[in-house]
């Protein structure tokens, strides 16, 4: 079937009694043999791949296949991601020659994972497949062009009742990495900001387009790609930042974002100023940090990193900050106001907020029209203790008497009247 269990190591014993010899056999045996009375071709776990020759900074989908041909006696989790955005606690994605590949993620935001996530429950396996994609470049990117060989060892199948996970290994696939041609890469690219500019359609396709060209420039990892990614890092461009966090080409990126924090026309939100921070620190400590170490006598400089990098960060996002409350004034009236919901948003996460929250929060009360009608929701429903005033009521009798549209649920003269209540009763 070509699914093999984890390797093991098998014990032998000498003759003489009262004395033990252990032997290490490494074994690739057929999960049969490991979990007895489970017959040979009871479980077949395959990995394919749509072609064999990718250009190095392509998109490799593999599809990971699990069957059996018993009923009724094999169970997937059928859980896809984690709370960080990728699961790495059911599948290994092992590639040789190791030494020229890495976890992208190694030592950045979401490279340990975390458990948890949406689960659609587990998978009773049977004759037909349980099929589902991986990214192959979200767990391994290629150092150079070359020839490689891939196996995936999963953790995801167990037996019914529910018990202890087996370790499946699946065949190999063997993958040739070539150079990418530059007018490959600027094609990629030039397709992949048509596909994020795009009028935005509320459909599962129009999304799925995004996220498709969104990865497309994270993968090929060049500096236009980065630069790119950078132009539209936000929630009001639709960027996200784990398009960025792994860049090669942090200095170009920092340059573009520091640009558009204080551009008058850019509304900045809360995973804009914390991407930027990160980028930041990385940029100025040489890279991510190196994973912890196994040696007691490490552990302590380990941790001081840690805890510098940490200060550092937060040195960072404090400057920009700063940077963006400087800018204010010169903002376009809808920018201002949500960058002003932004820093009220931020203003429990560091201590020397005092000096301008108040300022912030009047400011936000004068613009609150301007903000887009969730904000202001959020600003009603969740966040009222900061901004509570009889500065307040006129704004809102105005959302009660002309509600804005769209119509959202609960509807916002519902939340507006429960405050006008609370200020006028």
């Amino acid at each position: 079937s070509g699914t093999r269990v984890r390797p093991s190591v098998s014990n032998q014993t000498m003759a003489k009694p009262r004395r033990t010899k252990w032997i290490p056999l490494v074994l690739l045996i057929p999960i049969a043999a490991a979990q007895n009375p489970q017959p040979p071709d009871a479980v077949k776990f395959t990995v394919s791949s749509p072609k064999t020759t990718y250009y190095l900074g392509e998109v490799i989908p593999l599809q990971l296949a699990f069957s059996s041909t018993q009923p009724d006696f094999l169970t997937a989790n059928s859980r896809l991601y984690d709370r960080v955005g990728r699961d790495n606690y059911s599948e290994e994605f092992i590639v040789d020659p190791a030494a020229s590949v890495e976890d992208p993620l190694r030592g950045l935001p979401g490279g340990d994972g975390l458990m948890g996530g949406i689960s659609g429950g587990p998978v009773t396996l049977s004759q037909k497949p349980f099929t589902f994609e991986r990214i192959q470049n979200e767990w391994v990117r290629f150092r150079k062009p070359g020839t490689y060989r891939l196996h995936v060892l999963s953790h995801r199948v167990g037996h019914l009742p529910p018990a202890a996970r087996l370790d499946l290994v699946s065949n190999i696939v063997t993958l040739d990495i070539q150079p990418a041609p530059p007018a490959w890469i600027s094609e990629q690219i030039a397709n992949a900001v048509k596909s994020l500019d795009a009028p935005r359609v509320i459909t599962e396709a129009d999304a799925k387009s995004r996220e498709s060209a969104g990865r497309t420039l994270r993968f090929l990892n060049t500096p236009d790609a980065a630069v790119e990614l950078a132009r539209r890092l936000g929630a009001q461009k639709g960027g996200d930042s784990r398009d960025l966090i792994d860049t090669l080409y942090r200095a170009p990126v920092i340059a573009v974002l520091e640009k558009r924090l204080i551009a008058s026309s850019e509304s900045i939100d809360e995973r804009f100023l914390s991407t930027l921070a990160k980028l930041s620190q990385l940029e100025a400590s040489g890279g991510p940090i190196l994973p912890f170490p196994k040696e007691e006598a490490a552990k302590k400089a380990w941790q001081e990193e840690s805890k510098r990098r940490s200060d550092l960060q937060q040195s960072k996002w404090i400057d920009d900050v700063k940077r963006l409350i400087a800018a204010l004034p010169s903002k376009q009236p809808q920018a201002r106001a949500e960058c002003l919901d932004t820093l009220l948003n931020s203003s429990g996460l560091t201590a020397f907020q005092s000096a301008w929250l108040p300022g912030i929060v009047s400011s936000l009360r004068a613009d609150f029209k301007l903000l887009p009608i969730r904000n202001q929701q959020n600003l009603l429903e969740y966040r009222w203790p900061a901004i509570k005033s009889p500065e307040m009521l006129p704004v809102l009798r105005e959302i009660y008497a002309h509600p804005p549209e769209p119509r959202l649920d609960p509807p916002l003269q519902d939340s507006a009247l429960r405050r006008i209540y609370e200020l006028a009763p």
